[in-house]
């Protein structure tokens, strides 16, 4: 070890939480996580649409629009099968 530097110790600590609780908060955070992906991929497809309209380029206007709408649609369905996913591990879940 160099002269000089210093010591430095780490302390991992550990906290316990019930696997129910742990599943619970990891749908939520898949689930918002889809969300937010969807959104910003559908914002992107927004974006290249309004910005070809202003360029008068009616190809890139068709593929912004269809680029939102796919998204949206694909986002909608991928957060509506998080919520069946979860809804099916808090019912196989027991008491």
């Amino acid at each position: 070890m160099p002269k000089g530097l210093p010591l430095v110790r780490i302390q991992i600590v550990t906290t316990w939480i019930p696997l129910q609780r742990a599943n619970r908060d990891l749908h939520r955070r898949r689930h918002l996580l889809h969300l937010i992906e969807g959104m910003v991929l559908t914002g992107m497809g927004v974006a290249l649409a309004a910005t070809s309209v202003g360029q008068d380029k009616p190809l890139y206007t068709a593929g912004g629009v269809l680029l939102a709408l796919v998204c949206s649609f694909g986002t909608f369905a991928v957060v509506r099968d998080d919520r069946r996913e979860k809804a099916a591990a808090e019912a196989g879940a027991g008491p």
